[in-house]
C-alpha cells in the first residue's frame, strides 16, 4: 500500500486490484499497454486438517457461482464472464497469470526486494498473525 496525494486528492494505491463496486469511490482498471501482474489464487485442503467437513464446505462456497460472481474482475470458473467491460483475461497481451509464480521462484531475488524493502519502510512491526490466539481460534 502507498498514501499520497494527486490534483490535491488523497489516495491509498494498492499493488492488487479490485473491481470497481457501484457506489464507491474506489477506481480499478487494467493498463492497455503497460505490463500488469495477474497471479491465481490456490486453495486446498491439508491431509491432516482437523475439520475436514468446514474446509470442503469452504472450498466449495469459494468455488461457488454466487461467491466468484459477487465482484471480482476474473472468476476461476469458466461458465462467469468478467465484470464490466473487461475481456477475457488471455485476451490481454500485457499480463500472463504464470509469470507471477515464475518470479516467486526466483528465491534470490525475493530475499534481495525484501530486504531493499526493509531498507525503505523499516522493520514489520507488530505480532505476526500466526501467533495471535484470537485469530488462531478461527482455524483451530
Amino acid at each position: 500500500m502507498a498514501k499520497g496525494s494527486y490534483k490535491d486528492k488523497e489516495y491509498i494505491g494498492n499493488l492488487t486490484g479490485y473491481a470497481q463496486m457501484p457506489k464507491s469511490d474506489a477506481n480499478s482498471f487494467v493498463p492497455k499497454e503497460d505490463p500488469f501482474i495477474t497471479w491465481t489464487q490456490r486453495a486446498g485442503m491439508f491431509e491432516q486438517t482437523k475439520h475436514k467437513a468446514a474446509a470442503k464446505l469452504f472450498l466449495s462456497f469459494i468455488s461457488s457461482k454466487e461467491y466468484q460472481s459477487s465482484g471480482q474482475i476474473w472468476a476461476t470458473r469458466t461458465d462467469l464472464k468478467p465484470m464490466n467491460s473487461y475481456k477475457e483475461l488471455d485476451a490481454y497481451q500485457n499480463t500472463d497469470f504464470n509469470d507471477f509464480a515464475k518470479w516467486m521462484s526466483d528465491r534470490k531475488h525475493i530475499e534481495d526486494l525484501k530486504q531493499k524493502m526493509i531498507d525503505y519502510f523499516g522493520e514489520v512491526e507488530g505480532e505476526s498473525p500466526l501467533t495471535d490466539k484470537e485469530l488462531l481460534k478461527i482455524v483451530d
